[in-house]
């Protein structure tokens, strides 16, 4: 019987897109196929989908590493999710309950606690599955957690930009909190050219903010312009 691949692909992916793995770091056959007690067939099948991916790189003779951040495509990666996140706002404008208004104001006063109680290491990795939670939270409520789920699928280098640009300061991420805040105030209210605004905030804060993480750590990144 052959062994679902999927939730060793799952971690070492989560692994890299975290940074428990960075990038320019060499990953073993032999030390994986121990961890998750498979033979290296699976992993080398594994490590195949995740070059696929982007996320390794597989050099004859040399061995396989975590690839770097590709920054040259973030720029239309990030209008191409800017553009879907505000259609898919605008659908879900004056259409929320006071329920799941509530809903994502609890998620968003996480983010805030975390900003003010926990580590840097642990608060980007707790600030970033708190942030999928609200957006993925927002395209089930308008029927599109599909959209969602594509992009994150298809766009696997892009998670790890979205990640590492929570290794800001604590200031930027708590403006980013504010960003979350008027979105959903925006969406309760139907104000439409408010939630234009703040999900173009939202979607490029990041891109002006990571010269900061690229001048700290050049070398996990590549075609830097």
């Amino acid at each position: 019987m052959t062994k679902d691949i999927s939730p060793i692909y799952d971690d070492i992916a989560d692994a890299i897109i975290t940074m428990k793995l960075v990038p320019g770091e060499k990953i073993s056959e032999i030390e994986s196929s121990k961890k998750y007690n498979v033979s290296r067939t699976p992993i080398r099948d594994v490590f195949k989908r995740l070059e696929d991916n982007g996320l390794l790189e597989i050099r004859s003779q040399s061995g396989t590493f975590v690839t770097k951040i590709d920054m040259g495509n973030i720029a239309d990666l990030v209008y191409i999710r800017n553009c879907c996140e505000y259609a898919v706002l605008c659908k879900l404008a004056g259409k929320i309950t006071k329920e799941q208004a509530d809903h994502l104001y609890d998620n968003l006063a996480k983010q805030q606690e975390l900003s003010e109680n926990i580590s840097h290491e642990k608060f980007a990795a707790d600030y970033f599955r708190l942030d999928n939670e609200f957006h993925r939270y927002i395209y089930s409520l308008a029927g599109k957690e599909g959209i969602l789920q594509i992009l994150n699928a298809d766009q696997p280098n892009f998670q790890r930009y979205r990640f590492i640009t929570f290794l800001r300061q604590e200031e930027e991420l708590k403006r980013l909190n504010l960003v979350h805040t008027n979105m959903v105030k925006a969406l309760v209210e139907d104000d439409i050219q408010t939630l234009r605004d703040v999900v173009f905030e939202h979607n490029y804060s990041g891109l002006r903010g990571i010269d900061k993480v690229i001048d700290a750590h050049p070398e996990y990144f590549m075609n830097i312009r």
